[in-house]
């Protein structure tokens, strides 16, 4: 580029043109990759509500399909009609286990493109930052370009931990469910079925750094403490 006079047209123009496009296409990728990381914890997420519900209601459906086979009522046990409801409510939650391990195989490396990604955007910006008095107006605008960087982290690990919260809920809903009276083999088979869901499902970039409140709190603690740093030595 070096051999180009761009200050001149239409050298000027094009190159303008080939950046903003550059810009364009980035940011559509971008957005792209980040809707499909939200929609996965979304998707998640709303199956795992779903199973809560279906538990909260597992005794009652029980009741009704047994109560609806009235040739059968006093020849069958209430255990027949539980063990299918359950047993169905397990694979249930198998299967979103399953999804949710399949969905992190996808795109646990993309995932983690997109915190290194951020990570070494905040690490310019907060030497820049650090180079600058705090007088001077173009800190607010490395502040804002920051915070429009760090906006999508935030908001995958908002959902992240929507997800963890709500795959560790299956189990209280289990827990509290009216079992008092129920079939022994159903009652075993929901400590079973609690005992699976107090590990949290938690999608991981790079298989190492999980989606969670914590990480984003993390990297806010770790800009901070960075930029306080660089700033304490910029100023000798």
């Amino acid at each position: 580029m070096s051999s180009i006079n761009i200050h001149v047209s239409p050298n000027f123009e094009a190159l303008w043109l080939y950046q903003s496009a550059a810009v364009i296409i980035v940011c559509f990728d971008v957005v792209a990759i980040f809707m499909v990381i939200v929609g996965s914890l979304t998707f998640l997420t709303v199956q795992f509500k779903m199973l809560q519900s279906y538990l909260d209601n597992i005794i009652k459906l029980a009741k009704e399909e047994m109560e609806q086979d009235m040739s059968n009522a006093h020849e069958c046990p209430s255990w027949i009609y539980l063990n299918k409801r359950l047993t169905d409510a397990i694979k249930y939650h198998l299967d979103i286990i399953d999804t949710g391990k399949e969905i992190e195989n996808i795109l646990h490396g993309v995932f983690f493109l997109f915190f290194i990604f951020t990570l070494s955007f905040l690490c310019i910006d907060i030497y820049r930052a650090s180079l600058l008095s705090t007088a001077d107006m173009e800190l607010p605008v490395i502040m804002m370009e920051s915070l429009t960087v760090f906006f999508p982290i935030l908001i995958i690990c908002y959902y992240g931990e929507e997800l963890a919260y709500h795959s560790e809920q299956v189990g209280v809903v289990a827990y509290q469910m009216d079992f008092v009276g129920t079939d022994l083999r159903f009652q075993r088979s929901l400590i079973l079925l609690i005992e699976r869901s107090q590990e949290a499902l938690r999608i991981k970039a790079g298989r190492m750094i999980g989606a969670s409140m914590a990480t984003a709190l993390w990297m806010i603690r770790t800009t901070y403490s960075a930029y306080m740093m660089l700033r304490t030595v910029n100023t000798k």
